[in-house]
């Protein structure tokens, strides 16, 4: 993990992203860039003068934000704190036309608040998801800072073999265990159990841990999931999701219908999922 852009549109709940980013700072070596779009004056010819102040002082703003957000946590910043800020009339193509332009390895966003799974990730944090380039660590409402020791990898087990090694990649400099978790409607039946089973010992090794459950009529895999996740409280769950659809859609819901809460402390780390 080397490079993360960490968004924030000033508001006290984009703080939670921004803790998250300092934390995981802490635990491995990685590079923090705090990210601000400004929805105000374009550039024109006429105004260059003024818009350079504006920028200027909205950069200003930006690192006196991040500063305080360090002090809350009895954190001293670095003085060569990576603040930018650009101008533009969407703050959502802003966003992917610099990570489109400028190298980094993962994208950190806040969400807007607990719910209703449409509400929270209906905007912004949503179109992030579905046409981000570099995987997007989603930090929830009820985010609390903590160090990150266990990490759930929510699979269908369909590409594991390259799924697992990303999962790999991120638990390691974080020392900390993978918990995969399935769940399947069949899984009483002898012969589906048994090629769990065989999968499960494919692939497991020292700090990986695989968990079966049964997929329960009447019930979405985000239910699930979360249930499980208020039992467990891992500090990051990671989803591979297909970013050419709707995402919460796809992974959360059997049918466009039906209204999923899905309120968890626990911070999202969503990558696109591969197409074969």
């Amino acid at each position: 993990m080397k490079k993360i852009l960490v968004t924030t549109d000033l508001s006290n709940n984009s703080k939670l992203g921004i803790q998250f980013a300092i934390q995981l700072s802490l635990q491995i070596p990685c590079k923090l860039a705090f990210y601000h779009v400004f929805t105000g004056i374009e550039y024109n010819s006429w105004n260059i003068g003024s818009q350079d102040n504006i920028h200027f002082d909205k950069v200003k703003r930006l690192k006196k934000f991040i500063q305080k957000v360090y002090e809350r946590a009895d954190l001293k910043p670095s003085d060569k704190l990576n603040c930018i800020v650009e101008s533009g009339i969407d703050t959502e193509s802003t966003i992917l036309n610099y990570l489109k332009n400028n190298a980094y390895d993962y994208l950190c966003v806040s969400t807007k608040g607990g719910g209703l799974m449409k509400k929270i990730l209906g905007t912004t944090t949503s179109m992030l998801i579905q046409h981000s380039p570099i995987p997007v660590f989603v930090i929830p409402k009820k985010y609390k800072s903590k160090p990150i020791d266990v990490i759930w990898f929510a699979s269908d087990l369909a590409n594991l073999n390259t799924e697992l090694p990303m999962v790999k990649k991120v638990a390691k400099p974080l020392n900390a265990e993978i918990h995969l978790y399935h769940y399947d409607y069949l899984i009483e039946v002898e012969e589906i159990r048994a090629n769990l089973n065989q999968i499960a010992l494919k692939y497991i090794a020292k700090g990986i841990y695989f968990h079966f459950r049964k997929m329960e009529v009447g019930n979405t895999l985000s239910e699930l999931l979360q249930k499980d996740l208020h039992k467990s409280k891992p500090e990051l769950l990671i989803l591979f999701t297909h970013q050419h659809k709707d995402w919460y859609t796809r992974f959360f819901l059997p049918d466009n219908t039906k209204e999923v809460i899905f309120d968890t402390k626990t911070p999202l780390l969503i990558f696109k999922k591969t197409e074969f």
